[in-house]
């Protein structure tokens, strides 16, 4: 097991020092884009509670309703694309520190490491783009029942 200490060769300091760069701004990036979208969840918790509790007129009601959906579909553009991106950062991790030193991928469970990594990755991507839609669906069923 890694016990967190850098590799001791000069070619191993390089490629942990690319592995941790790389890893602190996924997490940097992954960490601003989950405070995006409980900002986004509150966001949409007003608009719905405002629609639903006051007697606006249908019309006005329609377009607050239209407005978030497309802000929504926006948001949800926004995050494929922001999961394509992220993506594309950890394979380019992964080749980079998995295709030099094998001996010292397997030292600290390198690989193992990536496909925990991928499945958290995967399981996050699917529950912010399930939020994304179901919140996209709640607007437009609201949007056609008024």
């Amino acid at each position: 097991m890694p016990d967190g200490s850098p590799p001791q060769s000069t070619d191993a300091n390089i490629e942990w020092t690319i592995f941790e760069s790389y890893t602190k701004m996924a997490w940097e990036v992954t960490n601003f884009y989950a405070k995006g979208i409980a900002f986004f969840l509150a966001i949409n918790a007003a608009v719905f509670g405002y629609v639903l509790q006051t007697n606006l007129p249908t019309e006005l009601q329609r377009a607050i309703l239209g407005f978030a959906a497309v802000v929504g579909l926006l948001f949800l553009l926004c995050s494929i694309g922001y999961f394509v991106w992220a993506a594309g950062v950890f394979r380019t991790v992964q080749s980079t520190f998995l295709g030099t030193d094998v001996q010292l991928s397997e030292k600290y469970g390198v690989a193992l490491n990536f496909a925990r990594g991928r499945t958290l990755f995967g399981l996050f991507a699917l529950g912010a783009l399930s939020l994304n839609v179901l919140v996209i669906v709640a607007h437009v069923l609201l949007l056609f029942t008024r």
